[in-house]
């Protein structure tokens, strides 16, 4: 009888002489909702995660934070005893100076004996690597000497004098990102080690998060930052973000439902003599009614699928064919895609539900104006 009763609906719907156009655009909408929700939420997702993934993959998953004196060769082989891949360094803020340019800077004295970060594998080493940025603000190019000075560290041989050294540029880093471009250089921790006059290391990078995360089960009791914690004005905007175009496709989402609501009106009107005649040919009123309800939830089940399901085949293409749409300025020439179960949720409940919720109103509507077959029969005849 389901079957029967649904095709009855669909075909007054989409097949009638009389089929109800708002009721058809309200339906388009919930499709379109969900279709929409879901590619959005996915490409801003791949964005987001991509500019997350290109600064971690230069600053790291997290770091510990050392003391400039203490023992670190204990520490050390903790860490390479639980195979754990850690990269000690000497992290300083300078300012780097070549001929009249001048730029703070901050100095990544590198352990390379412990292990070369993946980022400088291919790098030239034995100076400095810029951040692209930096050499341009500096107008340094290969083989350019700069000075890297520090006004925290003094020598008092001819006075206060701020104590610095010098050394050649080796090699360029890019990570398309102007906050780690424009500030960041890289060099051998001995050089930096020889500007502070100390042998030790101040923070322990973490380029794997899982090597983070045994870290600290290591060092409960040490200071640990995550990328997350130093970055946290970007990841609560990049969250606001995400936020926003929510609430915005919610709100675009009730204004579909008010559609449901006036063509389900009109729908129920429409029908009304055709549901008392089933009802004076034996079927139950209850039936009647219930039919009628689960035909509307049907009815937005199945659009919020068929939207859901086109999304993810759209995703799909976009994700395997590396299709070029952005101009070549764009760091990400090919659209990202990063399809989250968050996202796949979302898109669904979000218009299934407030199409449900208003839907239920329309028929609770529907139902109080002909809570009596007989009544309405009597009118007609």
């Amino acid at each position: 009888m389901n079957l029967y009763f649904y095709k009855y609906f669909f075909g007054y719907i989409f097949k009638s002489k009389t089929r109800q156009r708002l009721l058809f655009i309200a339906v388009a909408g919930l499709f379109l909702s969900s279709f929409s929700l879901l590619i959005i939420q996915s490409v801003m997702g791949g964005l987001q995660s991509g500019l997350i993934a290109r600064s971690k993959k230069a600053l790291g998953h997290g770091e510990m934070i050392m003391s400039e004196n203490e023992p670190y060769k204990k520490i050390f082989n903790t860490l390479r005893q639980n195979s754990v891949e850690f990269y000690p360094e000497y992290e300083i803020e300078l300012m780097a100076k070549k001929g009249k340019f001048i730029s703070p800077v901050i100095l990544h004295g590198v352990d390379f004996s412990s292990g070369m970060p993946p980022f400088l594998v291919k790098k030239d080493t034995s100076g400095i690597i810029l951040g692209a940025d930096l050499s341009s603000l500096l107008n340094a190019y290969f083989g350019s000497t700069l000075q890297f000075i520090s006004p925290s560290h003094l020598d008092r041989l001819f006075g206060d004098v701020p104590r610095y050294i010098s050394e050649g540029v080796s090699d360029f880093y890019m990570s398309e990102l102007t906050e780690v471009d424009s500030v960041n250089a890289w060099t051998r921790a001995s050089l930096v080690q020889n500007l502070v006059r100390k042998r030790g290391y101040n923070k322990i990078r973490f380029y794997n998060e899982a090597d983070f995360l045994a870290a600290q089960k290591l060092f409960p009791k040490r200071v640990f930052k995550s990328w997350e914690q130093k970055n946290q004005s970007l990841v609560w905007a990049l969250g606001l973000e995400t936020n926003v175009m929510l609430f915005l496709f919610i709100s675009m989402t009730l204004l579909v439902a008010l559609c449901i609501t006036s063509g389900f009106l009109i729908f129920f009107d429409k029908i009304k003599i055709d549901l008392m005649s089933l009802w004076v040919l034996g079927i139950s009123k209850k039936d009647v009614m219930r039919l009628s309800f689960m035909f509307t939830q049907f009815l937005s089940l199945t659009f919020c699928l068929l939207g859901l399901g086109s999304a993810l085949g759209l995703l799909y293409i976009l994700s395997n064919n590396q299709i070029n749409f952005m101009p070549e300025f764009f760091v990400e020439r090919s659209m990202p895609v990063k399809i989250t179960s968050f996202g796949t949720i979302s898109s669904f409940v979000v218009p299934y539900l407030v199409a449900s919720i208003f839907s239920y109103f329309s028929f609770s509507f529907f139902r109080k104006e002909n809570e009596s077959f007989i009544g309405n029969i009597r009118k007609i005849v």
